[in-house]
């Protein structure tokens, strides 16, 4: 795989002079990063998602939803790496994801009891959150990110999202999340 073959770093958004500065020195912008977080103890739950929602430890269903649905990533914004490439290393943060004892995972199922979305997270962070394309749009991410809430109950729960994925942030800003950060992501090729 080629991804290895780059650096990469963030700055804060308004730091323009040093974003500048790195443009000069061969680094690429690749994507504008903006962290989410949510005080939990004054969440009132939204979904009106029927979609039975359970523990998983099925690591091939979560990658089969990750590989239909994910369209935002730093990897498949960045023109030098391939997209099989960076689908193969998402598929390794599933996988690894579900060796981590802290992380969490639960499915969405459809009423063929057949995956449909799911969710990872652990310690107040939201990992990852994908729905297969033919569930988007009923409410699935918005009752996955509840369960979450639900499952781990901390006072503050965080996300990261690419400001292009509007369906993410429009999700995570009608739940009541707030911006808390927003960083320039940079890539550097060899």
């Amino acid at each position: 795989m080629q991804y290895e073959n780059y650096e990469m770093c963030r700055y804060p958004e308004a730091d323009l002079p040093t974003i500048h500065h790195c443009e000069q020195s061969g680094w690429c912008y690749i994507e504008t990063l903006l962290t989410l977080e949510i005080d939990t103890n004054w969440y009132k739950p939204q979904s009106n998602c029927w979609y039975p929602i359970v523990k998983s430890d099925n690591v091939e269903a979560c990658q089969r939803i990750a590989d239909a649905s994910f369209k935002h990533s730093r990897r498949l914004a960045d023109p030098n790496i391939d997209a099989d490439d960076a689908k193969a290393v998402r598929r390794y943060w599933i996988e690894r994801n579900f060796e981590n004892p802290m992380t969490e995972t639960f499915v969405a199922l459809s009423d063929k009891a057949i995956p449909i979305g799911f969710i990872q997270f652990r310690e107040g962070l939201l990992w990852l959150v994908a729905v297969d394309p033919h569930y988007q749009g009923k409410q699935v991410g918005l009752a996955l990110v509840e369960k979450a809430i639900e499952a781990t109950a901390p006072e503050r729960l965080r996300v990261e999202t690419q400001t292009r994925n509007l369906p993410a942030v429009n999700l995570y800003t009608k739940m009541g999340f707030r911006v808390v950060k927003s960083e320039i992501t940079m890539h550097r090729h060899e």
